[in-house]
């Protein structure tokens, strides 16, 4: 008789959990859900954390009870959460000077030497430069220190793969000109140190940067940079931080942010080798909570490998999962590893997709697409693309169907913020797309980003966006 009692509780209970009003419900929208079995829709139901329904207007409205909570899109496009699938963060306290990435040398120098004017000696001057800059002759340690006026000096590309600095900067932090594994300092043609170093050096040097900052300091650039996440639509970030991922972890849980954040662990080397310290003791990761630590990241060079192919097996066997630089390195370490899902930020070239595709690897996509890119291809083999925004998704956006030859569709280009970026994290099975059960995680939008003017996508922002079926941004403008 138990077990009759028991069965009979079991078969109605899905019923009774289908019949349960939603508590909130979003209608006469254009859905977009990145679920290749049902790519569309007019309206979605959510029950506490997790998406209850997502069909028609008429199914989802005839759910609702007295306290569902219904908010008419007015026909705007509503999209899973876009999961940003690599953020450099690496919050410090500088006085940033105005630079772009066609400033050349002198174009740095001045604008140094006008923030020393403008500042206390004791603080520091930092900026983002490109490559014309770094590779500029004019631009080195000693000419920094000349009109810098005893101010520390600190200088980094948008990836933090390349730094220059001045001597102040560099007795402050206690770098020397010593070679880490997978970096170097540059010299001129004399050998002379020029104070700029690139890949690990550079790195190394962050991470010091980022260590001398306060907790207090580090809070107020955390809650500044994610809160603004939310207005864009954003609901994950996976962040690669300059500090080590336990004190990062112990912040982020301090400030209560209103988005998730997956901290994928940045190990850093020295002149012995890879420090594996930080690999220890690493968290369970757990892709519904709003702090999780998973992972590993390693940069695997670009002008030259950073490690061997049996360092770069080692790397896998620890559980490393997300690689930057030479793609050519992994794919070649990949055919003698056993299967392991990896995430490759990297230029990937038509030779390599089979490799990629037999080993589940994810390609991670950001900024304009060099010569070498396949990423159509890349998708139409069915290898899952993540778009990588570094916190700007909607030029990300923009960039990646631009090009009518090798970009992607509209659809494409949305599947790879927001279901491709759940593979790199290993949580497919819970985000990335609007379907039930799935956590509910979306955004309404402020335009047709499927039928709009490509020159205004950059401009998109979210007007009401939800995590774990929590309005955590409402601009108010649908209600």
């Amino acid at each position: 008789m138990r077990r009759l009692l028991l069965a009979l509780c079991l078969s109605v209970a899905p019923l009774l959990i289908a019949q349960s009003a939603p508590d909130l419900i979003i209608f006469n929208a254009k859905v977009f859900t990145a679920d290749p079995a049902n790519p569309s829709a007019q309206a979605v139901a959510i029950s506490g954390d997790h998406i209850a329904a997502v069909g028609t207007n008429d199914q989802v409205k005839s759910m609702a009870g007295d306290a569902t909570k219904r908010i008419d899109a007015k026909g705007r496009v509503v999209i899973p959460g876009i999961n940003d699938a690599l953020i450099e963060q690496c919050a410090t306290s500088a006085l940033g000077t105005s630079l772009n990435a066609d400033s050349s040398g002198e174009d740095v120098l001045a604008a140094v030497a006008g923030a020393a004017d403008e500042s206390p000696a004791e603080q520091w001057i930092s900026g983002t430069i490109g490559m014309k800059a770094l590779n500029d002759a004019a631009l080195t340690a000693a000419a920094l220190d000349k009109i810098s006026q005893g101010h520390r000096v600190i200088l980094f590309s948008a990836t933090g793969d390349a730094v220059a600095a001045n001597s102040t900067a560099f007795s402050a932090l206690r770098v020397n000109d010593t070679d880490p594994a997978g970096g170097s300092w540059l010299r001129d043609a004399n050998g002379r140190w020029t104070g700029k170093g690139v890949e690990y050096a550079a790195r190394n040097m962050l991470r010091r940067w980022a260590e001398q900052t306060s907790d207090d300091d580090l809070t107020d650039s955390l809650t500044g940079s994610m809160k603004g996440l939310t207005e864009l639509g954003v609901t994950t970030a996976q962040v690669s931080p300059c500090l080590p991922y336990k004190r990062l972890e112990r912040l982020l849980r301090r400030v209560a942010l209103p988005l998730r954040v997956r901290i994928i662990n940045t190990p850093l080397t020295n002149s012995g080798g890879r420090n594996t310290d930080e690999l220890r003791d690493m968290p369970a990761a757990g892709a519904r909570s709003m702090v999780a630590v998973s992972g590993a990241r390693w940069n695997l060079g670009t002008s030259k490998p950073n490690f061997s192919n049996e360092e770069i097996a080692a790397i896998l066997k620890e559980g490393g999962d997300y690689f930057s630089g030479d793609a050519h390195a992994l794919v070649d370490a990949l055919k003698t590893a056993p299967p392991h899902r990896v995430a490759i930020d990297a230029a990937i070239t038509p030779d390599m997709i089979a490799t990629l595709k037999e080993h589940g690897t994810v390609v991670v996509h950001r900024g304009a697409m060099s010569k070498n890119d396949a990423l159509a291809s890349i998708v139409k083999s069915g290898v899952p693309v993540a778009i990588a925004a570094n916190g700007a998704p909607w030029s990300a956006f923009e960039l990646a169907i631009s090009d009518s030859k090798d970009g992607l569709t509209r659809d494409q280009a949305l599947a790879a913020m927001t279901r491709g970026p759940a593979f790199v994290e290993n949580a497919e099975n819970d985000k990335g797309i609007l379907a039930i059960g799935k956590v509910a995680d979306l955004a309404v939008l402020s335009q047709d980003v499927l039928t709009g003017p490509v020159s205004s996508l950059s401009e998109t922002r979210s007007v009401l966006t939800i995590v774990g079926g929590k309005i955590v941004y409402d601009s108010h403008a649908i209600h």
